[in-house]
């Protein structure tokens, strides 16, 4: 079993079989590993930088990671987020609620918002509704309550020359369509 880090912080890693016979550095396994997990081949190969990555696909990244204590969810991303807070065991899951917070601290990237329904979402599934039949939605607070709220984000990219997290497919012509009805 490996962490998130260690898979993406060395240059070179060599995985080995249980015989301890050699089965690819990660810059060879690039394409499986890209296939098992939500990680782009291109951060695998250091062709691209984690930075440069949207706060919401880096978060995607960990969506369906389990850890042992509530906490590590939030402490195993404080590398992959160039994040210091103090690590408090026994916090729950305000230890999450605190990495979001310090991410909105420290960067300019608000796709740390796009969580929730993103995928094949129309316009109206961006607010949260609010009529006598809806009970508890999640959608409806700013910071996520955990990592698996942002599993449908990794296709999230944050411009910040457009002020706005920029999702492909429906949601991304919809804002388009916005944008340029405000302009009229």
């Amino acid at each position: 079993m490996w962490t998130l880090q260690e898979l993406l912080a060395p240059r070179l890693l060599l995985f080995l079989s249980r015989d301890w016979e050699i089965l690819g550095t990660k810059a060879e396994l690039a394409e499986e590993l890209g296939q098992t997990t939500p990680i782009p081949v291109s951060i695998l190969r250091f062709e691209e930088e984690i930075r440069d990555v949207s706060v919401a696909q880096r978060m995607s990244w960990a969506s369906r990671r389990e850890t042992t204590r509530i906490e590590d969810e939030a402490y195993c991303l404080m590398g992959i987020f160039d994040i210091n807070m103090p690590m408090l065991y026994g916090e729950g899951r305000k230890a999450f609620q605190r990495l979001q917070e310090e991410i909105m601290r420290t960067s300019t990237d608000t796709s740390l918002f796009a969580w929730g329904r993103v995928k094949n979402c129309k316009w109206d599934d961006l607010a949260p509704r609010n009529n006598q039949h809806d009970h508890f939605v999640p959608e409806s607070y700013l910071l996520a309550p955990n990592t698996l709220s942002f599993s449908d984000s990794g296709s999230v990219k944050f411009d910040p020359h457009a002020g706005f997290p920029v999702v492909s497919g429906d949601v991304q012509s919809t804002l388009r369509r916005v944008k340029s009805d405000e302009g009229k």
